[in-house]
C-alpha cells in the first residue's frame, strides 16, 4: 500500500475572497475527505487548534501592526512572534513535506521552518504579486515601471529558491520559475466545482442579454474596461443589454460613477454565486494579471461563453472560437463581445463546449496527481538533510568567525563565503573561510574530512566552545541569525 507523505500546508490566504484563497480550501476539504495525514494553518479572526483526525487544523490571529495590502488581504509586521508556536506544532505533526503558498507572513516562516527542520520545501505560485505592483504604482515611466516589476519578482523569488519543488498553474509560470530558480517546477492547474456551476442554476427569464464579471475591483483587474465597453456599445446601437458586477474593491466608486446603469451585487454567497454565473449570457475577464482566472472557468461551467485578454492565465483556460473569445487589444475585446450578443446561436454553441470542457477539471482530480508526486519530494529528506548539514556547517563557521573576529578571516571573507556555500556547496569553502590550510581533493574526502571535523572539539580550530564538550555537532545544528533566503 502506498505511503501517504504527511503534509503541512501554510496558507497566507485561506477564508478571504479569492482564487488563490479558494485553491487552500479545496485542498484543506481534499485532504478531510481523503482522511489524509494533513496540517492546515492559516489567519482567522481568532487563534484555534483542532484535529480532527489525521487533519489538523491551526488558525493564528493578525497583530494590530498589520498593514492592509488589500480590501481582505493584510500584511503582520510582527509575524516572527509565530515561530517558536509554530516549529512547536510542526514538531508534533512530523511533516514529511512544507508546503508554501505564497511569499507572505506563513510562507516565510514556512521556509524556516522547513530549513531549520530539514524538511523538503514545497512552493506554490498563486498571484503574480510583481504584475500587482506595477498595476498600483502611481507614476514613473515604463523603465521605471518595468525596474519596480522585475525588482519586486527578484525579491519574491528568494523565496521559491529555497523550494525542493515549485508548483504553479500554468505552463508558462512554471518554465520562468524553473528558468530562473533553477529548481523543478511542475503543473499544478485548478478545478471547478460542476454540481455549484451549471446551466441548470439558471432562473432568467427575459430578452436582455447580461454581460458578466465576478472578482476583485482592483486596478490590476482592468474593471474599468466596462465603462469603454458600455460606451463602445451604444456608439454601435446596441441597447439590449445589461452589465452585472459582482466583487467590491477600491474600483467600485469609479465603476458606479461611470456605469449608473449597471447592477453592482457586491460579494455573493455560493449559491447565489451559481446562480448568478448561470444567468449571464456573456462572462468579460479583462485582466492581464491573473495567474490562473477560476472564475473563468466556473463561468465556463456555468455554460457561459467567456471573453479574455490574451495575457496571464485565462488565455490558457479559453479556446478561441470554441468555449468562448481571446482578445488581444481592448477594441477587439469590444467587437468580440458586440458580435456575441448579436449571435444568440453561436453563444449558446459556445456555452454548451465550455461546459463540456470543464467537466473533466474536477478539484479532485487536481489533487489526486499532486499527491502522486509527494512521496517523491518526501523522499528527498535523507538526502537534503546530510546536505543541509554539511552547507550549514560550514555557513556557521563563517557566521561565527563574522561575529566573533577571529584573525584571517574579515567580515567580507565571511560574508563571501555564505554566498559561495549557497551557490556551490562544499568544493570551495574550506579553502574561502581560511580554517584549514589546504581542502581535500575529491567529493568523499571531503565528506570523511567533515565527519573528522564534526567529531573534534571547538578548540582546535579556534572557535567558541558550543556547550558541554565543546562538541561542534551543537555549533552545525545552530539556526543562523539570517534566515537562508536572504542571502541568496
Amino acid at each position: 500500500m502506498r505511503r501517504i507523505a504527511r503534509v503541512a500546508f501554510l496558507a497566507d490566504s485561506f477564508h478571504e475572497v479569492n482564487g488563490a484563497a479558494r485553491t487552500c480550501r479545496e485542498l484543506t476539504g481534499f485532504a478531510k475527505r481523503q482522511a489524509y495525514p494533513f496540517f492546515s494553518i492559516r489567519f482567522a479572526r481568532n487563534e484555534s487548534f483542532a484535529s480532527d483526525g489525521p487533519v489538523w487544523t491551526l488558525e493564528l490571529k493578525r497583530s494590530p501592526l498589520s498593514l492592509r495590502v488589500d480590501p481582505d488581504l493584510w500584511f503582520d509586521l510582527a509575524f516572527c512572534r509565530f515561530r517558536r508556536k509554530l516549529e512547536r506544532r510542526l514538531n508534533q505533526f512530523s511533516p514529511d513535506i512544507i508546503h508554501v503558498m505564497a511569499p507572505g507572513e506563513l510562507g516565510v516562516l514556512g521556509a524556516i521552518a522547513a530549513w531549520r527542520m530539514r524538511i523538503p520545501l514545497v512552493a506554490a505560485w498563486h498571484t503574480n504579486i510583481h504584475e500587482y505592483a506595477v498595476r498600483r504604482f502611481p507614476f514613473g515611466s515604463w523603465r521605471i515601471r518595468s525596474f519596480v516589476q522585475e525588482f519586486v519578482l527578484r525579491q519574491i523569488l528568494h523565496l521559491y529558491r529555497r523550494g525542493a519543488v515549485l508548483l504553479a498553474p500554468t505552463r508558462e509560470l512554471t518554465e520562468m520559475l524553473q528558468l530562473r530558480t533553477g529548481r523543478p517546477a511542475f503543473l499544478m492547474k485548478r478545478g471547478v466545482d460542476c454540481a455549484a456551476f451549471s446551466p441548470e442554476h439558471r432562473r432568467r427569464s427575459d430578452e436582455k442579454v447580461v454581460i458578466g464579471y465576478v472578482g476583485r475591483l482592483m486596478p490590476e483587474k482592468g474593471v474599468r474596461f466596462f465603462a469603454r465597453l458600455d460606451l463602445h456599445l451604444k456608439r454601435a446601437g446596441v441597447r439590449d443589454y445589461r452589465i452585472f458586477i459582482a466583487g467590491w474593491g477600491s474600483e467600485e466608486c469609479w465603476l458606479r460613477d461611470h456605469l449608473p446603469d449597471a447592477e453592482f451585487r457586491g460579494i455573493l454567497d455560493p449559491e447565489a454565486l451559481g446562480r448568478a454565473y448561470a444567468d449571464m449570457d456573456i462572462f468579460v475577464f479583462p485582466s492581464r494579471t491573473d495567474t490562473f482566472g477560476n472564475v473563468v472557468q466556473e463561468a465556463l461551467a456555468s455554460g457561459v461563453p467567456a471573453v479574455v485578454t490574451d495575457s496571464g492565465g485565462p488565455r490558457t483556460i479559453v479556446e478561441h472560437g470554441v468555449t468562448g473569445a481571446v482578445a488581444s487589444s481592448d477594441e477587439e475585446m469590444c467587437a468580440q463581445i458586440t458580435n456575441l450578443i448579436l449571435s444568440p446561436e453561436e453563444r449558446k454553441k459556445l456555452g454548451v463546449a465550455g461546459r463540456l470542457s470543464m467537466l473533466t477539471r474536477s478539484w479532485d482530480d487536481v489533487f489526486h496527481g499532486v499527491y502522486r508526486h509527494m512521496p517523491r519530494v518526501s523522499n528527498l529528506r535523507p538526502a537534503l538533510l546530510s546536505k543541509l548539514q554539511e552547507r550549514n556547517f560550514f555557513r556557521t563557521l563563517a557566521d561565527v568567525n563574522l561575529r566573533v573576529g577571529q584573525p584571517g578571516v574579515n567580515r567580507t571573507t565571511a560574508r563571501e563565503s555564505i554566498r559561495i556555500c549557497l551557490q556551490y556547496g562544499l568544493p570551495t569553502s574550506l579553502e574561502e573561510l581560511s580554517i584549514v590550510p589546504s581542502r581535500p581533493r575529491s567529493v568523499p574526502d571531503q565528506r570523511q574530512f567533515i565527519r573528522g571535523v564534526i567529531s573534534q572539539p571547538a578548540r582546535e580550530f579556534n572557535l567558541p566552545r558550543a556547550g558541554p564538550g565543546g562538541d561542534l555537532q551543537r555549533v552545525f545544528a545552530r539556526p543562523l541569525s539570517v534566515p537562508v533566503f536572504f542571502l541568496a
